[in-house]
């Protein structure tokens, strides 16, 4: 007897094989003045790999546990923002000076 043995489908990735959202938002973030970083609350969303790349860019070290990682880049958020808060006040400061000088 000669059968023939049906042949099997093949499978359909039923997922979305895009990039996930997190990566989709950091090249946004990186197509406009490339200086935006994340916020506090997307690095809590953000995947290890993106972490790290937003890492690197600032020149940070990006190993360990997402824990730590995650950890250092908040860090940097926010030293880079208070340090943004604190040249906005100097200016501000420096025009008082000039203004009393007159």
């Amino acid at each position: 007897e000669n059968r023939t043995i049906p042949k099997k489908k093949p499978r359909v990735a039923s997922k979305d094989t895009t990039k996930p959202k997190s990566q989709k938002q950091t090249k946004k973030r990186q197509q406009g003045d490339g200086a935006a970083l994340p916020t506090l609350s997307e690095v809590d969303h953000m995947k290890l790999p993106d972490i790290r790349a937003a890492l690197k860019e600032l020149g940070i070290p990006s190993s360990g546990l997402k824990v730590d990682v995650s950890r250092r880049l908040k860090e940097a958020i926010t030293a880079r923002r208070d340090d943004g808060a604190a040249k906005v006040h100097d200016d501000d400061d420096d025009e008082k000076d000039d203004a009393t000088v007159k």
